[in-house]
């Protein structure tokens, strides 16, 4: 019996780019590859509120009514998480490492460093965003 053949899948991502910014040279919408568009994916995903996308109300994070919360290191360990519970059920493309979160009163926001490894791939990428109170 001959030895089963072994392929590393080496995957490509690609999502619409939702700034709909158009290529110069083709006329077609850009769209964002691999880090890119898993980057866009997850901070849309944070940034989105649960029931908020009419046709996918599962979509989303529920971090929103933390943000509102006094500055405190259980308001950070909260929002932590939050998001690592947000990434793991919403995107099948991400082995998630870490999420730290520091509170930054000055700025009336939060760091946000999120740490993950593509799925299939043994490289890590870091995503770092600031999520701030807006009403």
């Amino acid at each position: 019996m001959p030895a089963p053949i072994r392929r590393k899948i080496n995957r490509k991502y690609k999502d619409l780019d939702l700034d709909m910014l158009i290529h110069p040279h083709t006329g077609d919408l850009v769209a964002r590859v691999d880090d890119s568009a898993i980057n866009g994916s997850l901070m849309s995903i944070i940034k989105t509120k649960k029931g908020e996308k009419v046709f996918n109300p599962k979509f989303g994070s529920n971090i929103h009514s933390s943000l509102f919360e006094p500055f405190h290191p259980t308001t950070s360990i909260s929002l932590e998480s939050q998001i690592k519970s947000t990434i793991s059920l919403q995107e099948p493309r991400v082995r998630l490492h870490s999420v730290v979160v520091l509170g930054n009163e000055s700025k009336n926001g939060y760091a946000v460093t999120i740490t993950y490894s593509p799925i299939n791939e043994n490289r890590v990428v870091s995503l770092e965003l600031f999520l701030e109170r807006l009403r």
